[in-house]
């Protein structure tokens, strides 16, 4: 009987190895919900048992695949501390995701909320916290991760003011200028950097909220950092998939509030109709596209997509979005 080399994975430590390597708690929790489906069917990680565990319908996806791709990498990193022989180590380093056949994935069409939508949504959000969370997912095209992770440094508040005041002046002059718009720096996939922009207005918005929940709205610190935008934690760092959970309900309700998420004769929710963080995402890019008319590479700059070929999903419409954005012409 081969030696359970799972057996010696610690799942607390390959958990903080994710939290290394990704981003997002709501991602690790994925990864590690996959790499336990793992461990508990198979003993080591092998060719063999990586075939046939992804030929399993449910595992026969790209969250599976990383999650098995980091416990990989997280073996070859500590394969002396796992005390593996050479056999076990050459067995796991000779597994070859590019060997795996995977079925081809139906291309889900995109599925984006009308300007009118987008208003009632926001309309039924309860309080400023939530129609401010809803401002800078749409118009930054956020992802959830990186709307949560947002400080009150990440708003570059005094260039902002700088050339507001400079937009004002020469703007009393008679130039015609645009107004200056708000840099935010987002963390992202992979922990990457970003700058968005956002309008004026939205900045004022982040403005009126932060002076409300905090006294000193530009240093307010904890544990020598930043606080974070949306949940003042005053003695600990917030726990973020709680606070994502949190924002994914109210929105979802909004949606239903609004009369957007509709059901089927069974009661059931149609599940392309449920408005979540990623569908406010969805719904920016094909703004800018079919209301702005930007060109697929600032979209894809907006987006912050690192291929182009993410971006272009944009340019496939279901026949009803595309019926209701061409109405009018």
């Amino acid at each position: 009987m081969p030696i359970n080399i799972m057996k010696r994975v610690s799942k607390d430590l390959f958990q903080d190895y994710l939290y290394t390597k990704v981003n997002s708690p709501k991602t690790v929790e994925s990864y590690l919900r996959y790499a336990d489906y793992y461990m508990d069917e198979f003993n080591v990680l092998n060719q063999k048992n990586l075939n046939k565990f992804l030929s399993i319908r449910r595992f026969n996806h790209q969250n599976s695949r990383c999650a098995l791709r980091y416990l990989k990498d997280y073996i070859e990193t500590y394969y002396d501390e796992l005390e593996m022989s050479e056999e076990e180590f050459r067995e796991v380093k000779e597994v070859d995701f590019k060997k795996i056949s995977s079925k081809k994935r139906t291309e889900k069409l995109v599925n984006p909320l009308t300007e009118r939508e987008l208003k009632l949504v926001r309309e039924k959000l309860t309080n400023d916290k939530y129609r401010l969370m809803f401002d800078l997912s749409f118009y930054g095209g956020l992802r959830i991760s990186e709307m949560v992770l947002l400080r009150l440094d990440s708003f570059d508040i005094k260039k902002w003011k700088e050339e507001k005041e400079e937009w004002k002046i020469r703007s009393k002059k008679g130039e015609t200028l645009p107004e200056p718009m708000g840099e935010v720096k987002v963390i992202g996939k992979g922990n990457r950097e970003s700058i968005v922009l956002y309008p004026s207005r939205i900045i004022e918005l982040r403005n009126v909220y932060a002076r409300k929940i905090y006294d000193n709205p530009n240093i307010s610190l904890v544990n020598g950092k930043s606080s974070f935008l949306f949940f003042p934690e005053k003695k600990s760092i917030p726990i973020l998939k709680n606070v994502e959970r949190d924002w994914q309900r109210k929105l979802r309700q909004a949606g239903i509030d609004a009369g957007i998420t509709q059901f089927d004769q069974n009661g059931e929710v149609i599940r392309s109709t449920v408005v979540h963080p990623h569908r406010l995402r969805h719904s920016f890019a094909v703004h800018l596209l079919l209301n702005k008319h930007k060109d697929i590479r600032i979209i894809q700059e907006a987006l912050r997509h690192k291929s182009i070929t993410s971006t272009q999903i944009y340019t496939k419409l279901d026949k009803t979005s595309l019926r209701r954005e061409l109405k009018d012409l």
